[in-house]
């Protein structure tokens, strides 16, 4: 419960207080409370001193519980909390099922109407960006704000804190990846520089930053961001896309040998990583090398039952030459590697089919006619690949 006090006090040291003397004593019982685990009569105390969330004060206190302190959440609308021992996760509790006082708390509607009356209160600017980007993160849950809105109201509200000087490294981070998805690597650079300089131990803003550079051809930048980046996520995983950044950056180099040590020193993370291993093949396939289909198997071997697989190395030999014969050795192999797979079965001879469509249409129907075969035995009728094949086979 340590974490609430450094976040409430975070609140309470970045804003104007309307009811300083009045809310002080508040606070401190609602930081108790939290402090032993009670944080539905936290919540409670703050509802019944501002039910209609008219001191902002209090506000921003609530909203702090509500998005660090839910037991459960409706579209960022609804949440519901419980008290908790000391010994118990809130994570944990929220994988289960239980009965929780549940509280409506329309955050976006609230910060707009704060907003409205009190439109030079900076500290708005940057609540309404770090709310919005919560649910930005969120994708998966359906709320009342259009994805194109949320998009563009992050955006206003994190340039308005950046203007009016209540932006953290976290607001200049938001501002530079819309920046990224809008094709601004040129300002999201310089945002993101201002990121870095407030926070330099925030490896997101590191690793953006080398992407716009990238983008904008200083390569050296980029695989020098990016090695930052690199050092200071502790996540083994959150490593591997700043190593194939400076993949990138050495390979369009012509660097070859470096493009694939860092590739390698992704995979020595990550063995099965599907990306890291086509960024290899792309590689391979361009420069010919012995390793092809070590790669190719491998790759299918992820996901055997899966069409995305073969078509995503089908795309990398498209873009490299269209020497099918390793992908066709591979694919003949792996029949006698699944041969009571019938959705296998039917993927290793429809990509076969297309394969040999061009040139040798009589073998590559029969392909087809048995891909056809295996299809029936485990997909419905109506299934696409069934009008795909027809299509196929219709060919004179």
């Amino acid at each position: 419960m340590r974490k609430y006090r450094f976040l409430i006090l975070l609140f309470l040291v970045s804003i104007v207080k309307v009811q300083a003397l009045d809310n002080k004593t508040l606070l401190n019982e609602v930081d108790q409370m939290m402090a032993s685990g009670k944080i539905l009569d936290a919540y409670k105390t703050l509802e019944k001193a501002d039910p209609q969330n008219n001191d902002l004060e209090i506000f921003l206190v609530k909203l702090n519980l509500a998005l660090n302190f839910h037991v459960v959440q409706l579209q960022f609308e609804n949440f519901g909390f419980t008290n908790i021992s000391l010994d118990q996760s809130l994570d944990q509790l929220r994988k289960k099922a239980g009965k929780y006082d549940l509280y409506a708390l329309k955050a976006n509607d609230l910060i707009d109407s704060f907003i409205k009356f009190r439109p030079q209160e900076s500290i708005l600017y940057k609540v309404k960006s770090d709310f919005l980007y919560e649910i930005y993160l969120s994708p998966e849950i359906k709320t009342s704000i259009p994805r194109d809105t949320l998009l563009n109201e992050l955006e206003l509200a994190s340039r308005k804190a950046i203007e009016l000087k209540s932006a953290d490294y976290e607001t200049f981070f938001v501002l530079g990846f819309l920046l990224i998805g809008q094709s601004k690597f040129d300002e999201a650079q310089r945002i993101l520089k201002s990121s870095v300089l407030q926070n330099s131990h925030y490896p997101p803003s590191y690793y953006n930053l080398a992407y716009a550079e990238y983008m904008l051809t200083n390569y050296d930048k980029a695989i020098a961001d990016a090695k930052v980046a690199y050092n200071l996520y502790t996540d083994q995983t959150q490593k591997i896309d700043p190593l194939r950044l400076i993949s990138y950056a050495f390979d369009v180099q012509s660097k070859t040998d470096s493009a694939i040590f860092y590739l390698n020193k992704a995979l020595e993370i990550s063995p099965k990583n599907p990306e890291v291993l086509l960024d290899q093949l792309y590689i391979s396939i361009r420069e010919n090398l012995t390793n092809q289909e070590k790669l190719v198997m491998e790759i299918i071997l992820l996901d055997p039952e899966s069409p995305e697989v073969y078509n995503s190395i089908i795309q990398a030999y498209q873009s490299k030459g269209k020497n099918y014969e390793p992908v066709l050795k591979i694919l003949k192999d792996l029949e006698k590697v699944y041969p009571q797979n019938n959705k296998i079965l039917g993927n290793l001879h429809f990509y076969q089919g297309q394969l040999l469509y061009d040139s040798n249409l009589v073998v590559s129907k029969k392909h087809f006619q048995q891909a056809q075969n295996y299809f029936s035995k485990t997909l419905p009728e109506d299934h696409e690949v069934f009008n795909v094949i027809n299509m196929y086979l219709s060919t004179k």
